[in-house]
């Protein structure tokens, strides 16, 4: 998309489906502080799929090469309904309560 400013990340909807099977938005955020100007972004996985998107026009600082974002309201099932779709393998959950 022309004007779109996309972050990939380093996993897919293989690993958290709810977003692409359901459309449930995830509230995204950068695990590093950062006072740049948000911009409008569009995280996407790393699967060559038109809707392996986790947010759109999303409102955030940009992140850098190698920083990590929480998916807040993943909720439970992202192991459970994890698949090795494109034989993307195995991945790591932290719980932050």
């Amino acid at each position: 998309k022309s004007g779109t400013l996309f972050i990939g990340v380093d996993g897919g909807f293989n690993l958290h489906i709810e977003p692409a099977f359901y459309g449930l938005p995830l509230e995204v955020v950068p695990c590093r502080y950062s006072e740049e100007a948000p911009l409008d972004v569009t995280i996407a996985g790393n699967i060559n799929e038109a809707h392996d998107l986790f947010a759109e026009n999303l409102s955030m600082s940009p992140p850098r090469e190698g920083d990590h974002l929480a998916f807040l309201n993943a909720g439970g099932y992202g192991a459970s309904m994890s698949s090795d779709h494109c034989l993307r393998g195995e991945f790591r959950e932290y719980l932050v309560y």
